[in-house]
This record gives structure tokens, sequence and C-alpha cells, in this order.
């Protein structure tokens, strides 16, 4: 309700005001209640094509890309606001640490997902290799009586 309704009213703003950043970002929060990660997206890197120093901006942005799962853009724009919120008093520097952390946690939990991926797969060739081995054995006896082979 709320969120869709004030979304639709930068929206409007914004046909007014095309310049003008801080209608995008607040549209780009908007659609972060709204768990819509795309239009978050292209509505934080419109802002930052208008203001490209805005910690908001690359915060939204990293937002926007950790939940769509581009995790290296994600640390680059939460980098890049940690950066810039060196002398903001705008109070998203605790934000943006814990956007950052959210991200390494991710990539971690990424990564270890992989890794048990990648040992379930080979586990599983192993077991087939085995099989394999298995029900040749009585062939090669049959082939080849000689016990040491």
């Amino acid at each position: 309700g709320k969120f869709a309704a004030a979304a639709q009213s930068y929206t409007e703003a914004i046909t007014d005001e095309p310049n003008h950043a801080p209608l995008f970002q607040n549209r780009a929060l908007c659609y972060q209640k709204l768990g819509q990660w795309e239009k978050m997206r292209a509505d934080a890197s419109k802002a930052l094509e208008l203001h490209e120093s805005s910690v908001k901006g690359h915060y939204l942005l990293g937002t926007a890309e950790m939940n769509l799962e581009n995790f290296e853009a994600a640390e680059s724009s939460f980098k890049r606001a940690l950066t810039l919120s060196a002398g903001d008093s705008s109070g998203y520097k605790s934000s943006v640490e814990q956007g950052l952390y959210n991200v390494y946690t991710k990539k971690k939990d990424q990564q270890q997902e992989l890794v048990q991926l990648q040992q379930d797969q080979n586990e599983e060739i192993l077991m087939r290799l085995l099989d394999d081995a298995a029900s040749l054995k009585p062939k090669l006896l049959t082939l080849h009586p000689n016990p040491e082979l």
C-alpha cells in the first residue's frame, strides 16, 4: 500500500524535476521496502548519474546489488559509500558498514556453498568410479585368473 503509493508520488515528482537526485533516491527506498530490487538499482544508478558523490546513492545501489546477489558490485558500491561517508554527517556510515558486513557474510556463505557442492560432486564421481571398478573385477578375474592382477 503506502510504499507503492509513495513510489507513484515520486514518479510524478520526477516527471516535473527529472534532474533531482533525491527524488530517485527516495523512490529507490520505496522500491527497497517493496522488494523491487531491479527498480531500486535503476533509481539508485540514476541518482548517482545526477549526484556521483552521494553516500545515500551508493548505499542504495549496494543494497540493491546485494539483494540481486551481485556481491562484487554491491561490495564496490558499499566501499565507495564508506569512503564518501568519512566527511558525511547524514548518518549513513553505520548503515553502509552494516551493508558491507552483510555482503562479506553473503559472499562467504556463497563460497562455502560452492565448496560443499564441489565436494558432493567429487564424492559422486568417486562412488561411480568405485562401482565401475567393482563391476569390472569379476570380468578381469575371468579373463586373467591370476589373482595377482
